[in-house]
């Protein structure tokens, strides 16, 4: 919603200029930074501008909302789809790559190898098959800190 305000010289427009601001700029608008609001010759100032100007802010508000939400469906389902799902590991694995390069410097010690699998960064808690252990009756395949876990 903008608000309006005048001046001796100047129609000063404020609120949610956002959108906008392209049509303010076409009439001669000027971001005015003590007021915090748009400052348009008061020549052009009409209740029928006024009006146009909101119905325009609101349309491309809207049209911009609408092409924010086309954009998370989509993005939604192309992590879904198996594409979408390698492409998530791959990034992950490239994460735990670098981070299994930092552990030079010891930031990440509880990685095992370059192939763990994070499941939770903040606990430091990993799955790895490739050095999983076998005790008779299962694989331990999950680490806490780098060592394995046992349950205990």
């Amino acid at each position: 919603m903008l608000s309006f305000h005048t001046t001796d010289t100047y129609l000063l427009v404020g609120g949610k200029t956002f959108y906008a601001k392209e049509a303010i700029k076409s009439h001669g608008g000027k971001w005015d930074p003590h007021s915090c609001s748009w400052s348009i010759p008061l020549a052009i100032d009409s209740p029928e501008f006024r009006s146009a100007l909101q119905e325009e802010a609101n349309a491309l508000e809207k049209a911009q909302k609408a092409k924010e939400r086309l954009e998370r469906k989509a993005l939604r389902e192309y992590a879904a789809s198996p594409e979408g799902i390698e492409a998530a590991a791959e990034a992950e694995r490239k994460r735990v790559r670098r981070c299994f390069e930092q552990d030079k410097k010891g930031v990440y010690w509880w990685l095992c190898c370059a192939d763990c699998k994070v499941i939770d960064w903040h606990k430091k808690h990993t799955s790895c098959m490739k050095c999983a252990e076998w005790d008779g009756y299962c694989w331990n395949s999950f680490r806490v800190n780098g060592s394995i876990f046992t349950g205990d």
